[in-house]
C-alpha cells in the first residue's frame, strides 16, 4: 500500500488530505468512536483510496491528463486564495464575521450551489451554530483561525 501512496503523494497527485474527504466531520466522530470502530473507520478509509487509485491506473492516458489538469488547475486556485488571505491578513484586512453576509456569501458560492441538498444544510447549520456563540467564542475561533493562517503565511 505504501509503494503505491508515497509516489503519488510526492508527485503532488494525492493529497495528504485525500483520504479524508470530510475530515472535520470525521475528526469529530473519532472522539466518540471506540478502538473497534476507529479500526473500521481507517480500513474503509483505506478500501476508499485503493478503489480510487485503481479507478486511476483504469482511466485511458486522456482521461488521466484531463484529472492532472483539473487537479492543477484546482491547487492553483487554492494557491491563489491563500495567498490574497495571507496579503489580507498582513495588511489587517480580515473583516469581522457578519452572519448576514457570510450566508449570502455561502448561498451564491458555487461549491454550495454544487452540494446536495443534505450538504447544503449541513453547512448552513454551521453557520447558524457559530453565530449562535457568544463574542468571545467567535473571537476566540477566529484568533485560531488568524494564527492557522499566519503560520500557512509564514511557512509559503
Amino acid at each position: 500500500m505504501r509503494k503505491i501512496l508515497l509516489p503519488l503523494l510526492l508527485a503532488g497527485i494525492l493529497s495528504p488530505a485525500f483520504a479524508l474527504a470530510d475530515h472535520h466531520e470525521d475528526r469529530k466522530k473519532m472522539h466518540e468512536m471506540t478502538d473497534s470502530e476507529k479500526e473500521a473507520f481507517f480500513e474503509d478509509k483505506i478500501q476508499k483510496m485503493e478503489s480510487d487509485i485503481q479507478a486511476l491506473k483504469e482511466m485511458t492516458l486522456e482521461e488521466k491528463e484531463d484529472w492532472f489538469k483539473n487537479k492543477k488547475r484546482h491547487m492553483k486556485k487554492k494557491h491563489k486564495h491563500m495567498k490574497k488571505a495571507c496579503d489580507k491578513l498582513d495588511s489587517g484586512k480580515i473583516r469581522e464575521f457578519d452572519y448576514d453576509k457570510a450566508k449570502e456569501r455561502m448561498i451564491n458560492s458555487q461549491k454550495f450551489q454544487k452540494a446536495s441538498k443534505e450538504k447544503q444544510e449541513k453547512m448552513l447549520n454551521r453557520l447558524e451554530e457559530f453565530n449562535n456563540l457568544s463574542h468571545d467564542e467567535k473571537q476566540k475561533r477566529m484568533e485560531k483561525k488568524k494564527e492557522k493562517l499566519q503560520k500557512y503565511c509564514n511557512n509559503k
